[in-house]
């Protein structure tokens, strides 16, 4: 099945040298949650760290300083507005001030 090891579900009863478990009929894998794909192979939209092995994260991206709720799949940084910073896009840069739904000054 080539199920990917960190977005696949592995029992709790499974030894940790085990293969990972079979997929069903259609060659689903078993996903983690947030987890999408045949192979369990991707994050849901707006979610990242598949690396984690707990599933995939929301990007929790503050709706006031980015501007969406997307974010980048492996660092989970949030596409910021002008003046604006953190990986939730959530204070301003330094030397800036002011924070609102526009970015910071």
């Amino acid at each position: 099945c080539d199920c990917h090891e960190n977005g696949t579900l592995v029992s709790s009863s499974t030894p940790s040298n085990s293969p990972l478990p079979p997929c069903n009929h259609i060659g689903q894998c078993a996903c983690r949650s947030n987890v999408i794909g045949l192979k369990c192979d991707q994050c849901k939209e707006n979610h990242w760290n598949i690396n984690s092995r707990l599933g995939c994260e929301s990007c929790n991206c503050d709706q006031s300083g980015a501007y969406n709720d997307s974010c980048e799949l492996h660092s989970g940084q949030c596409v910021c507005k002008p003046g604006v910073g953190g990986r939730r896009c959530d204070q301003c840069l330094p030397d800036h001030y002011q924070f609102s739904p526009d970015g910071c000054k």
